[in-house]
């Protein structure tokens, strides 16, 4: 793995060079400027972790809504950043799990306050790619984006957690999504 340091400039002056960056961790002291700070990451490229002191969960929230890939506490063993990255580089998000219907909710509110936009499939094709799952999975696709995990999902459909993980593994394959907040925005439309 190769690595390297750089100041806050020297990374917002790289966001140009087209340097090929898988990854960027970034001290969440840097970040206490507020909302701005966040948001200047963006076009830098790669994946962006956060590596904090018990930041504020808003701050956590806030950075994931904004593009950031992770979060993770500065007091963590060695071993648990590299899960942390080796999750992120594969394209999932890594944050506290409690953290996920907070984020839900805000991604939710901020869809339905703004107009309609054609980032994502159309309402038709939204209906279609929902068509391919079965009812089991549109009961476990709908719980989801209502926030609950799979041990509340397996006690409500009265299933194992195990088929629950088999469930949303379908349900990932079939509507092209990789975790569970993409099947959300797509689930809220």
């Amino acid at each position: 793995m190769v690595g390297k340091v750089c100041s806050w400039e020297q990374l917002l002056g790289s966001a140009g060079q087209n340097e090929a960056l898988d990854l960027i961790l970034v001290d969440a002291q840097l970040l206490d400027d507020g909302e701005d700070s966040v948001k200047a990451l963006s076009p830098l490229p790669g994946k962006k972790i956060i590596i904090g002191d018990r930041w504020q969960e808003a701050k956590q929230i806030q950075a994931i809504i904004a593009g950031i890939c992770g979060y993770v506490e500065k007091n963590v063993g060695s071993e648990t950043v590299c899960r942390v990255v080796d999750s992120v580089l594969k394209d999932e998000i890594w944050l506290q799990r409690h953290l996920i219907p907070r984020i839900i909710r805000q991604l939710a509110r901020q869809n339905n306050d703004q107009e309609p936009h054609s980032d994502g499939p159309s309402e038709r094709e939204r209906q279609q790619l929902l068509a391919r799952l079965t009812k089991r999975e549109l009961d476990v696709a709908e719980m989801i984006s209502q926030g609950k995990g799979n041990r509340s999902i397996a006690e409500s459909l009265n299933i194992s957690e195990r088929t629950v993980k088999a469930h949303l593994t379908s349900i990932f394959r079939k509507l092209s999504v990789h975790d569970r907040m993409h099947l959300v925005l797509l689930l809220k439309g």
